[in-house]
């Protein structure tokens, strides 16, 4: 995958968190937002590297080897994805704490800033 195929991909996964936020299903919108700034960021950092992406998933550590610098509160937003990526796949003790529509609100409005925002670094910018 290119980074103009993650970002349409990325797009993507920004919509599915629309439609599971609208469906009530909390806990799946964290992995979709996850899954769009991941691929943003990747997106970034094969463009500024000339290089494939890593094959990690927290957030926190590909946008510092795609060296991006995020703001606190960004970074805070990051760790809390990275985090949750994690817990919604393999932690299904703490499902029910996380089904919290004002949580994953604000998640995914800032999940949408954040990633318009990546996308603004992007030369190669996608529809």
């Amino acid at each position: 995958m290119d980074g103009p195929s993650a970002v349409r991909r990325a797009l993507k996964h920004l919509a599915a968190a629309r439609a599971l936020q609208a469906a009530q299903l909390y806990v799946d919108v964290y992995f979709h937002c996850q899954q769009a700034l991941e691929l943003v960021i990747k997106a970034v950092y094969a463009e500024r590297t000339k290089q494939r992406w890593p094959r990690i998933h927290n957030l926190v550590e590909l946008s510092d080897m795609a060296e991006v610098e995020l703001a606190p509160d960004m970074r805070r937003l990051f760790a809390d994805l990275s985090e949750l990526y994690v817990r919604t796949r393999y932690d299904m003790d703490v499902l029910s704490e996380l089904e919290d529509e004002g949580r994953a609100r604000r998640t995914l409005s800032e999940t949408e800033e954040a990633a318009e925002w990546l996308m603004g670094l992007l030369a190669c910018k996608s529809e």
